[in-house]
């Protein structure tokens, strides 16, 4: 439910702009043009995408850079312990149990379960003391919460936004 909402980050770095991580492509790697990156370093950097209603998530989906010219067999360890926020509510906190191998075998996408009845307008990605780069953010809800919508979320964007 994510796909093209309105997003912001604490920062932008080297062209990272925050509308980049929900644009519906999970490309991973930076020349892809497809990754926000924040500037800051140090406190906590973010990034936060605005649903435009109140939604009963399920798990948040998060697509890490995983280039060659990158440090993609560690990257996922400087993730580890990173927080998502639903609204004021945490829905969860990465840890390596969250995270899965991409299709070249790299540990690179996160899923953080959120807990039963985790209802929020904002989705916010927390990271403590370093960069936050992300390549795509999906947020999953619960199938009872989409309504009687003739609208289904999509992963692909369409080619008239």
């Amino acid at each position: 439910v994510a796909l093209l909402k309105p997003t912001t980050s604490s920062s932008v770095g080297w062209g990272g702009y925050p509308s980049k991580a929900d644009d519906g492509w999970a490309f991973q790697t930076w020349n892809s043009g497809s990754c926000i990156h924040t500037y800051r370093r140090g406190g906590a950097d973010w990034w936060e995408v605005d649903l435009q209603a109140s939604f009963d998530v399920d798990h948040v989906k998060i697509y890490l850079r995983s280039d060659p010219r990158y440090d993609q067999k560690n990257d996922y360890k400087q993730f580890i312990g990173s927080r998502i926020w639903l609204g004021n509510n945490l829905c969860g906190v990465s840890s390596e149990a969250d995270v899965a191998p991409d299709d070249d075998g790299f540990k690179s996408i996160y899923n953080i379960p959120c807990p039963k009845d985790a209802y929020g307008r904002k989705v916010r990605i927390e990271k403590l003391y370093s960069y936050l780069v992300i390549c795509e953010v999906q947020v999953m809800v619960r199938n009872d919460n989409l309504g009687d919508s003739d609208e289904m979320p999509t992963t692909t964007p369409s080619l008239s936004n």
